[in-house]
């Protein structure tokens, strides 16, 4: 009888737990995809909403531009563009330069110009430390104050930045207490360049800039009555009043000089109960090589702030990495009467440029 000893095994593989594991990954594959398109579709709609909001408050705030601007001088469609490629150039919002432009033009600025102007005190801003909004309140405010162009809001924020660099304080802080004082500086034909270098002075020595501000107006108003002590000395002196002597380019400091001289130098002889100069006179013999400086680099014995424009962002927003000074060359530039609208004795101001 015979054995048959052979061995047979079962060599079918089971993959019942492969294609249960592949299943579960389709399955976990397509709740994954499922959930990014979800988060995808999501975000873009987000993205769709966030622009049309965007878009709508823009066209808002070209419409309210629309409102009050000159459309004749240049279309809504016009303004639109250049708001748009102002806001392209600069990094900043269409919004806040649309913004920017109400608030030029409401302030007097030709419509023709007025991107421009939003533009530049979008570049204050950015250097001085505050909003595109405060920088067009200052600037307008000086140029309507001393009846300047809107060619001259360059010029006015050089002497607003060198101001902040060599006081202590910022152009944000200019903006919401010099506008008290400038109207009353421009009637006594005080120049911006000359009523900037006395705040400098005064909070370089630790001032703060609210109470430099009204020092300056209080002194303005001793100094232009020629009722007074100071307006009287100032009479007997040189035959002229205080409007008169700063519309001949007399800066402060030469009328204090002039004061200081007709007491022998003695700085308490203004140290009255009611006397407004006491603390600017002393400030002035203590910052007198300060005040030399922001002279020669912001006032009438200087010219224009010609290097402290490089101190403003560039096209693309940037400030520079660093600041050098203005080469002092020792010349004199030549000045020019600016005529203000009917302000002062003379109704003139002189600018350096």
């Amino acid at each position: 009888m015979a054995f048959d000893f052979s061995v047979t095994g079962n060599t079918k593989l089971d993959t019942s737990g492969f294609t249960q594991g592949v299943s579960s990954m389709t399955v976990a594959a397509g709740t994954l995809i499922a959930d990014l398109v979800k988060t995808a579709s999501s975000q873009l709609t987000n993205l769709a909403q966030s622009t049309i909001r965007n878009g709508s408050v823009y066209e808002t705030s070209l419409a309210k531009v629309g409102t009050i601007a000159d459309l004749g001088k240049l279309s809504i469609q016009k303004l639109g563009s250049q708001i748009t490629d102002m806001s392209n150039t600069m990094g900043i919002a269409a919004t806040d330069i649309a913004e920017a432009t109400y608030q030029a033009i409401s302030a007097g600025q030709d419509t023709a110009n007025a991107v421009e102007f939003a533009g530049q005190a979008a570049k204050l801003a950015t250097a001085g430390f505050t909003s595109t909004t405060s920088a067009v309140d200052i600037l307008t405010t000086a140029l309507n104050a001393y009846g300047l162009s809107a060619d001259q809001a360059t010029h006015v924020s050089d002497v607003l930045l060198t101001t902040q660099n060599l006081g202590k304080t910022s152009v944000d802080e200019l903006s919401s207490s010099m506008g008290r004082v400038i109207p009353l500086a421009a009637a006594y034909n005080v120049s911006v360049e000359n009523l900037s270098s006395g705040l400098a002075v005064m909070t370089a020595n630790g001032i703060a800039t609210a109470e430099a501000t009204t020092y300056t107006k209080s002194m303005l108003n001793e100094l232009g009555d020629t009722g007074s002590t100071v307006g009287k000395i100032l009479q007997q002196q040189t035959g002229k009043s205080f409007a008169q002597l700063s519309a001949d380019g007399k800066s402060l400091g030469d009328v204090l000089q002039i004061l200081y001289d007709s007491v022998g130098n003695d700085s308490t002889a203004f140290a009255g109960p009611r006397s407004t100069l006491f603390p600017y006179t002393t400030l002035f013999r203590s910052g007198i090589g300060r005040r030399g400086q922001i002279q020669r680099r912001a006032g009438p014995d200087g010219g224009q702030c010609r290097s402290d424009r490089h101190r403003l962002p560039d096209h693309d927003g940037h400030l520079p990495a660093q600041h050098g000074k203005p080469p002092d060359n020792g010349r004199k530039p030549e000045h020019r009467p600016v005529r203000g609208h009917g302000a002062g004795p003379e109704g003139s101001r002189q600018l350096g440029h």
